[in-house]
């Protein structure tokens, strides 16, 4: 057939504004999107990982992946992950992005053209030829919602669920094929909420009615404590898992393949089809910040999983006050027999609107670890008194009480005893996330060493991190610089 040369457009999905057009040679032999080094580096990609890659003459390398990258092709677009080459190389397009767009090579005029069985849109197969419990199954993608009047980098970006690609010949349920792969087994699961984030930076006052306000800079993030502390852990190099609600709409999919491509484990995520994902507008002002919230799927009760199911060693409850479908009677029951399987439990309330407080009091006794700040830890035990306040919350059956003092650092009031835990002063740009990026920094170490005096201190140095940064990415870089502290 010959050579086959197309025109597409390559945009980095976290900065939309970096984007790149060049000719890629369309390969049906290869697999991924493959792009030369210097391309990579244009576009700002993060490295995710690397794997072994095989050549056409069985040579074998180790080649890094980076992400997520949207592709424009023929007026189609989906999201890719990206094989990297040494500066020079030819890009390549390979078979997995033509199936995903639904592009197909014409012979006679070797060109790339829509697929004629769907000219319009991108047409998704699910494939069951045989019944869920013998055959092959196939777990794809359904096609996105219509009607939205978004760039189409922000349509094809935030598409439902990615596809999976994992074809089983095998005579097994859906949920003995998760626990074939592992789904279940993981470091640490996370109880709690999902939202989408827009955060404004530096915002002095609010606008008044038909006034506007320009603000330096702003963020859209894969947010929600259980966001947050996942993102942190999985940086950090833990295996994570999810339990918490999202829509059906596409800002639900961004968030849920931000997750998955670090490597978070989401079989626990819960789609409400009737809703979409909890959003949030946060404002930072110069100390402090404010909230506008949509709870959205958050509010949806669901079906907490069998704890049987939950192979784990930690699990960190949080985001509480801001995840109405907690707020159940089941709850109970849930911590009651994650606490019979000896898994530690951790839960960070946040303080938010809604009934939360009496069954919040219930819970406490399965509580190895409270991870409040100092003023939601006063404000709920009714006491002034730091000392007092604990102690209230230690009656109700917590273990230790692990306090967050901001720039003081943390206090440890438990058992046997308090100490301060003291942290270095920095510049705070960014208090939104800072106490989920201490939760995960507490878990992480604490997993690692056993002790609660070398979590805090780790955990403060995980904080300092999420303050002193504006951008998501910029965090994660320098997160990722600090494991190496706690082997």
């Amino acid at each position: 057939m010959g050579k086959v040369v197309e025109k597409i457009k390559v945009i980095n999905v976290f900065e939309p504004e970096r984007e790149i057009e060049l000719e890629a040679v369309i390969d049906t032999g290869a697999t991924m999107l493959v792009l030369p080094q210097n391309v990579i580096d244009k576009l700002n990609l993060r490295k995710m990982r690397e794997v072994k890659v095989r050549y056409a003459n069985n040579k074998t390398e180790i080649k890094s992946i980076y992400g997520v990258v949207t592709v424009e092709m023929c007026g189609r677009a989906g999201e890719f992950n990206v094989l990297a080459e040494p500066e020079g190389a030819q890009p390549l397009v390979g078979q997995i992005i033509l199936e995903q767009l639904d592009l197909i090579v014409d012979p006679s005029t070797r060109k790339v053209i829509p697929n004629p069985r769907s000219p319009d849109m991108p047409m998704v197969e699910v494939l069951m030829a045989t019944p869920p419990n013998s055959g092959s199954l196939t777990l794809i993608q359904t096609p996105p919602r219509q009607g939205f009047a978004y760039p189409q980098y922000a349509i094809s970006t935030y598409r439902k669920r990615r596809e999976i690609n994992a074809t089983f010949r095998c005579n097994h349920s859906l949920a003995e094929v998760r626990k074939m792969l592992g789904n279940n087994d993981v470091d640490v699961v996370i109880l709690g909420d999902a939202y989408i984030d827009f955060i404004f930076l530096d915002v002095e006052r609010y606008p008044l009615p038909g006034e506007e306000i320009i603000v330096k800079e702003f963020e859209l993030r894969a947010g929600g404590s259980a966001g947050y502390t996942a993102i942190a852990l999985a940086t950090l190099g833990l295996k994570v898992g999810v339990i918490s609600n999202i829509g059906n709409d596409f800002l639900s999919s961004w968030w849920l393949d931000f997750l998955s491509n670090l490597g978070v484990n989401t079989t626990f995520i819960k789609i409400i089809k009737s809703s979409r994902i909890g959003a949030g507008c946060v404002f930072l002002h110069r100390n402090d910040r404010s909230f506008i919230t949509f709870r959205g799927a958050n509010q949806i009760n669901r079906e907490l999983p069998l704890p049987d199911n939950i192979h784990t060693k930690f699990l960190l409850v949080t985001g509480f006050s801001q995840a109405p479908y907690l707020w159940q009677s089941s709850l109970f029951d849930f911590l009651k027999g994650i606490r019979q399987r000896d898994i530690k439990i951790a839960l960070d309330t946040n303080w938010s609107i809604g009934d939360w407080q009496e069954l919040f009091k219930k819970i406490l006794q399965y509580i190895d670890f409270l991870i409040i700040n100092e003023k939601e830890l006063k404000k709920f035990a009714k006491s002034n008194d730091i000392y007092d306040a604990a102690e209230r919350l230690m009656d109700m059956g917590v273990r230790t009480c692990i306090i967050k003092r901001g720039e003081l650092g943390c206090k440890i009031i438990g058992e046997r005893g308090s100490q301060d835990i003291p942290t270095q002063k920095v510049r705070a740009v960014d208090l939104n996330g800072a106490g989920d990026f201490f939760n995960a920094g507490f878990i992480y170490a604490y997993l690692k060493k056993g002790n609660i005096k070398t979590a805090c201190q780790f955990a403060n140095k995980c904080a300092r991190i999420a303050i002193s940064h504006f951008y998501l990415k910029n965090k994660i870089i320098n997160l990722k610089n600090l494991r190496g502290e706690i082997i």
